[in-house]
């Protein structure tokens, strides 16, 4: 059913760590140095818990937020697996403030934080480059796809999000690429494994859990195509295969059910914003989601995801011919992606920039790149161009600009409808002295303030308010659990 992964006569490339690393100290480079929005803060909230060794949140921690809980606390009603991801890294933060000082301590902690989805974001690279060499990708066929995806889409721009969007992304990948390479029952497990882990990092992982089992239960049926004669014995082996990934997750679901149950009381309460009052959308409202989805220009997939759809489009006929596996299941992630936030009125993905709740589809379109022919027409290699083009114009912004501050100030730079990205631009431009961006008239600047981020003034980098906030005078920055603004 399936030409063999290796392409005849062309020898799979090297595990490129050399390029990896290269990508890695540039997102590094590149990092925030702080959380940016009270959800990171609420879910740091619940990182130093877990320190202190308890569920409900610290008193006095992320400004009181949190959804009230068992016995008067309040608690974090986000997924556990960034808080639980992020401990070690709030550790590091620690034992700086104690050796460095100068700074509080929070300060410190957010700082090493802010380093996580750059490792997160190289992590997912290093997952694609296993994927493409598996599938018989030539060496400089690695490098030059490292490169393009890892700064020519929306993983630079994300690599400084603090959050947990990049994460599950990473645990997605890894599961689809243990078990497309590892066909076995343990190789089932590994992946059950890791798509439990998503799915503990994010509820968004209900959306494509059933495309994973069934693309699993899928691959055990085709495995046992040779040993059967009949569909009886397949139909066990399939069976036997999805049962085999669907264990860790429905672990993972009583888990979940549990820390509901321990927190607020119930096993099926779990407060999340935006969700309360939820009904289903109207036929309009539907399709209205689901064509923002691809074309709103501040959200839309053709605009953020340009390149990755196009090498996507330009590779299917190979990739259907020599890799059906991992195109089923990406394009099954894909449509189930599409169709579940069609039905939320959040399907923007919130304060964010760029399609955030969608950023799981780079790396799905990101697996076509081994499958995209080397010799590709004029006309193609111009569409392929364009598209990169397009999605370096809008992303490039959100690696030196808050990427939250964008979307709270696009109201205050563009008339209404115009694309968000525009906003960007404007900002980016203002951070380097370029000239600040003309306001929309009737608006206030200073009703809207962030708390850490004066508007318009500094690049988003870690080492920039670093060098503003040592020039300081120790005495300004020794306020217990303050952060500075920069």
């Amino acid at each position: 059913m399936n030409a063999s992964p290796s392409t005849p006569g062309i020898p799979a490339g090297r595990f490129p760590w050399r390029t990896l690393a290269f990508i890695g100290l540039i997102y590094l480079v590149t990092a925030s140095g702080r959380s940016s929005n009270a959800d990171v803060e609420l879910m740091l909230a619940q990182s130093r818990a877990f320190m202190a060794g308890q569920i409900h949140l610290l008193p006095d921690a992320a400004g009181g937020r949190g959804s009230p809980g068992l016995e008067g606390f309040l608690y974090c009603h986000y997924g556990i697996g960034a808080s639980l991801f992020w401990v070690p890294f709030l550790g590091a933060g620690r034992l700086l403030a104690h050796l460095v000082g100068r700074l509080p301590v929070n300060a410190w902690e957010e700082l090493m934080v802010s380093f996580s989805p750059a490792l997160v974001a190289v992590a997912v690279l290093a997952v694609l480059a296993r994927i493409w060499i598996h599938s018989g990708t030539p060496d400089r066929r690695v490098r030059s796809g490292l490169w393009l995806f890892g700064l020519g889409t929306l993983l630079w721009p994300y690599s400084k999000l603090i959050g947990s969007d990049l994460l599950m992304a990473l645990f997605l990948m890894a599961g689809i690429a243990t078990a497309d390479r590892n066909p076995g029952p343990g190789g089932r497990i590994l992946a059950g494994l890791f798509w439990a882990a998503a799915f503990l990092t994010r509820k968004q992982m209900i959306s494509v859990l059933p495309c994973l089992i069934l693309w699993t239960a899928w691959l055990g049926w085709r495995g046992s195509a040779g040993a059967a004669e009949s569909h009886a014995p397949r139909f066990r082996q399939a069976l036997k295969a999805g049962t085999q990934a669907l264990i860790p997750i429905l672990g993972a679901v009583a888990f979940k059910l549990w820390w509901n149950r321990a927190r607020f009381g119930g096993w099926l309460v779990e407060p999340y914003p935006g969700s309360d009052n939820w009904t289903v959308p109207t036929v309009a409202e539907f399709a209205g989601r689901l064509s923002g989805q691809l074309v709103d220009g501040g959200r839309g997939q053709l605009w953020f995801n340009g390149f990755g759809l196009m090498v996507a489009l330009l590779a299917l006929t190979t990739w259907w011919r020599r890799r059906r596996s991992t195109l089923l299941v990406a394009v099954g992630c894909g449509l189930s992606t599409w169709l579940f936030f069609g039905l939320m009125a959040f399907w923007p993905g919130g304060v964010s920039f760029g399609p955030r709740l969608q950023l799981l589809l780079t790396p799905l379109c990101a697996i076509a790149w081994a499958y995209l022919p080397v010799s590709l027409s004029l006309a193609r290699r111009i569409l392929l161009g364009a598209a990169l083009g397009v999605t370096l114009l809008v992303g490039l912004p959100g690696v030196f600009v808050d990427p939250v501050a964008i979307e709270k100030h696009r109201e205050w730079i563009l008339e209404p409808g115009r694309p968000q990205w525009l906003a960007g631009w404007g900002e980016m431009r203002a951070v380097f002295g370029l000239g600040r961006p003309k306001m929309v008239p009737g608006l206030d600047p200073s009703a809207y303030t962030l708390e850490k981020h004066p508007t318009f003034q500094n690049p988003d980098l870690w080492w920039w308010h670093a060098a503003k906030v040592l020039r300081r005078p120790p005495a300004a920055d020794t306020a217990p659990n303050a952060t500075p603004s920069p």
